[in-house]
């Protein structure tokens, strides 16, 4: 393999690295309501009923959100594609009892994400001490303010191909010269 190729690999692995999706953990049983900010292509992974489910964010638009919903990924996969729309909710039924067993909607915005809410009518839990990031009020909700370095890597990762791009330029001027 010559180092042109194992360059040009190299740099396609960076540039899928920097667009991967963000997976986010949440635990559903923290508290009743939740916003979580996402972007488009984020993925969600929480349990509920003893089984892992997976919440894909399809789209985003103004004011609604395209969701992949995949109930019981690790046993009899279910999937639904939803909309969640303003001042509407989705009713996530687990078990089949006509209950529902979480509720999605859409939250608005935040910054440059939108906001998934996350409702579990059945959760006890509650955030008593914060062991995060700050915590900012913004229309009577409570959302977590995330660190986000994603631009930084980007940043950096760009002028890491740029490098070694000129690099290659320059071994190629090199060797045509004869030196």
């Amino acid at each position: 393999m010559k180092i042109y190729e194992f360059v040009l690999l190299f740099i396609i692995l960076l540039v899928g690295l920097v667009s991967a999706n963000n997976k986010i953990s949440l635990d559903v049983n923290l508290e009743k309501e939740m916003l979580v900010p996402v972007l488009e292509d984020d993925m969600i992974e929480f349990y509920l009923g003893d089984a892992r489910h997976i919440i894909n964010i399809e789209k985003v638009m103004l004011r609604s959100m395209d969701l992949d919903v995949f109930l019981f990924v690790d046993g009899e996969q279910k999937t639904s594609y939803v909309s969640v729309k303003e001042n509407r909710t989705i009713k996530i039924d687990i078990d089949k009892d006509g209950e529902g067993d979480l509720f999605l909607g859409y939250g608005g915005h935040y910054g440059n994400k939108t906001l998934l809410f996350v409702y579990n009518p059945n959760s006890e839990g509650s955030l008593t001490e914060i062991t995060g990031g700050v915590i900012k009020k913004t229309n009577n909700i409570n959302i977590g303010e995330e660190n986000n370095n994603k631009p930084y890597y980007i940043v950096g990762i760009l002028l890491l191909i740029v490098l070694l791009i000129s690099t290659l330029i320059y071994i190629n001027i090199k060797k045509k010269r004869g030196y």
